[in-house]
């Protein structure tokens, strides 16, 4: 058994719909530290659209455990 520390990221997106844009998070659980998670984030960008599947596959195919938590979080407005 493996036991160890995960951290909680979420990232802000904005998603548009016809004429209407609305600003979405997605929460992420991973392993990986602040420096590394946004650096994987930074890299995958470079060359993809945000897609979480595809992220959560990218992050564990650089060797961090990565999970979306389920549903999308709708970020406050203010």
């Amino acid at each position: 058994m493996e036991m160890g520390k995960l951290n909680v990221y979420y990232i802000n997106s904005d998603l548009k719909i016809g004429n209407t844009v609305t600003s979405i998070a997605s929460a992420y659980l991973s392993n990986a530290t602040e420096d590394e998670f946004k650096g994987l984030l930074d890299s995958f960008l470079a060359d993809n659209e945000l897609n979480s599947g595809l992220f959560m596959s990218y992050v564990a195919n650089n060797g961090y455990y990565c999970k979306v938590l389920d549903g999308e979080i709708l970020t406050p407005r203010g």
